[in-house]
């Protein structure tokens, strides 16, 4: 991600919060980036604040309230959204050198559970 980071002249952060809008369309409030991503709202809306600044993000009012804005991605940030995947997908293709598909696939699938016990043990603490 360094390489991201100092190509684009953007933070790690902000790079995190591009992704994480682009791969969760349903999800496009400062609140959800924060309380899905477990980051603080503080560096959130840092973050976003810049991303406006450097139009990768626009945001715009909820119609039904006010006090909600919603984010959406901008054209200049689909050179960050590509050298991400392409960096994501060179990180994978390292990480599962002599991993064959089916070992992947159970991986994948115990990944998947681990992922489900921990969101279930989040909502039991809440």
């Amino acid at each position: 991600m360094e390489e991201a980071t100092e190509k684009l002249s953007i933070t790690h952060t902000e790079i995190e919060i591009i992704m994480f809008l682009f791969n969760n369309p349903d999800y496009d409030t400062a609140k959800d980036i924060s309380e899905l991503r477990k980051f603080p709202k503080s560096c959130v809306s840092k973050a976003v604040d810049d991303l406006i600044k450097k139009d990768y993000l626009e945001s715009f009012i909820d119609i039904s309230d006010r006090r909600i804005l919603h984010l959406k991605l901008k054209e200049p940030s689909k050179p960050v959204i590509k050298l991400s995947q392409k960096i994501r997908t060179h990180f994978l293709e390292i990480i599962c050198q002599g991993i064959d598909d089916r070992e992947k696939e159970e991986l994948l699938k115990i990944l998947n559970t681990i992922s489900i016990n921990v969101k279930e043990a989040l909502k039991e603490k809440c």
